[in-house]
């Protein structure tokens, strides 16, 4: 591999870091609110709309193909589409 093709790598493996931990912090959040919410009552879906768009809260598990632990316990937002 070249110097630069390597120094590519490097700063791409950086930035996937970067949004992993970033994944783990909307997670973490989002299981937050989520534990609110269930302490309510409420063990719906979780919609919100904000500045016009619909954003359902989903398990990480039901995007993927693979369900593990962590996977299961982990939390993101899915983008639905704006509000017509």
């Amino acid at each position: 591999m070249n110097p630069q093709d390597e120094t590519e790598i490097r700063a791409i493996i950086a930035l996937h870091r970067e949004i992993e931990d970033k994944k783990k912090e909307i997670s973490k959040r989002l299981g937050v609110i989520r534990n609110r919410e269930r302490a309510t009552g409420n063990q719906d879906a979780l919609m919100f709309v904000v500045d016009g768009e619909i954003w359902e809260m989903r398990r990480w598990a039901e995007l993927e193909e693979g369900v593990t632990p962590l996977s299961f316990d982990a939390w993101c937002l899915q983008y639905k589409g704006e509000v017509l």
